[in-house]
């Protein structure tokens, strides 16, 4: 779900993942790359709230562990 642009997912959108350690991610996309505000949910249970730049997380932002404990 999201917007597309010459085939790249750009803006606002949501993706579901198959493979790897990241399970979703809902924010903004420049270039199919998450980039600006996003949330992003781990297989594992953890969520970053934050700050995207070019796919990684960059700045200001919230990470949360499947036990609770917080890193803001």
């Amino acid at each position: 779900m999201g917007e597309w642009k010459k085939g790249e997912m750009e803006g606002y959108g949501k993706v579901t993942i198959e493979e790897g350690e990241i399970k979703s991610y809902e924010g903004n996309f420049s270039d199919s790359d998450y980039d600006g505000f996003g949330t992003c949910l781990y297989k594992d249970g953890s969520i970053y709230e934050g700050n995207f730049i070019k796919g990684e997380r960059n700045g200001k932002g919230k990470y949360t562990w499947k036990d609770g404990a917080i890193y803001d």
